[in-house]
């Protein structure tokens, strides 16, 4: 008789412990859980990848990265470029990383503007505003060419009208 009752007894708390079990993974709000998680997965995912962008103002657009992820709201991109391709001028914008909201692309790591005519900027972080083609690069720089080396603590950089605003600069002409 005791067997009988040592076997009903596991069998009950065996049922039991199914039971406790059954109810935490499936009567949890896994929707929740989900959705919660959910917002900080990627939607997509790109590699080595490359879009172009075409106007009819003679100009050309093309951005790459060697890994991309696409959100709801944002855009991170691991290698990021920038190619401008213009009649008269041709240039790029690069960075290790990048992230993407809106009109704005922060910029991150071994940041390089670089143009046709030889110019090229180097700092580690800015800002790039693609509705108003201006670059506001927020870590020292500094600008070579073939005639002249700036550094400074911070610029703008106004692509569409090639123009730089500089702060507190130290220059080297060379002729």
């Amino acid at each position: 008789m005791s067997l009988l009752k040592t076997k009903a007894g596991f069998y009950g708390i065996f049922i039991l412990l199914s039971s406790a079990i059954f109810s935490v993974v499936f009567l949890n709000d896994r929707y929740d859980f989900v959705s919660k998680e959910g917002a900080n997965l990627p939607l997509l995912e790109l590699k080595n990848f490359r879009y172009d962008e075409f106007s009819v103002a003679d100009r050309e657009l093309t951005f790459s990265g060697g890994l991309g992820y696409h959100f709801a709201d944002k855009d991170i991109v691991k290698n990021f470029k920038i190619d401008r391709f213009e009649h008269d001028l041709n240039s790029s914008l690069s960075a290790k990383n990048a992230l993407l909201q809106g009109s704005l692309i922060g910029l991150d790591g071994d940041l390089r503007y670089a143009r046709s005519d030889g110019y090229v900027l180097t700092s580690q972080k800015g800002v790039y505003d693609k509705t108003s083609s201006i670059a506001k690069i927020t870590t020292p720089f500094e600008v070579a060419g073939e005639k002249i080396v700036v550094r400074g603590s911070g610029c703008d950089v106004d692509i569409k009208n090639k123009r730089l605003a500089a702060t507190d600069i130290a220059a080297k002409v060379n002729y």
